[in-house]
């Protein structure tokens, strides 16, 4: 379990990392055809369409800071063993296997469906801080957890 931890971990970073490239192509491309919007168009229709592009510029922008922040979380998932549940943890119940740590939701790993999920998620609520062999409840349904793993 504890390499299924890491590669989980891992799989998430390289999702982060293709994302915030992908972004930062489209902020380049976005930023550079702004740039090079002829001003020799008649007064509204370019600031119009200035104004538009800086938009989608700016949408871009947030994702990429959005992107950011998923990874420096990933990058600050404590290592070590634990007996309670905290971020950065694999959780396997009776129910299936969660992550905690970004939201990406269900991943196949290894052919392992793992639920990954923010620890602000109300599952995860539930779950922080539980030990193994707690029970919590999710939609009226009893879950017990039996290995943690960090």
């Amino acid at each position: 379990m504890q390499k299924l931890n890491d590669k989980v971990k891992n799989y998430c970073m390289q999702y982060v990392e293709t994302r915030i490239a992908e972004y930062q192509q489209e902020y380049n491309a976005l930023k550079d055809a702004t740039n090079q919007e002829t001003k020799s168009s008649m007064g509204d229709k370019y600031e119009t369409g200035r104004s538009m592009a800086q938009q989608e510029v700016d949408k871009i922008g947030a994702r990429i800071a959005e992107a950011n922040k998923m990874k420096n979380a990933l990058k600050g998932l404590p290592k070590g063993n634990t007996s309670q549940i905290k971020s950065g943890a694999l959780i396997k119940t009776n129910i299936g296997l969660f992550y905690i740590a970004i939201s990406l939701g269900k991943v196949v790993i290894d052919q392992q469906k793992i639920m990954v999920i923010s620890p602000a998620s109300p599952v995860a609520q539930k779950m922080l801080n539980k030990k193994e062999g707690d029970q919590f409840e999710i939609n009226g349904g009893a879950v017990k957890i039996e290995q943690i793993i960090l």
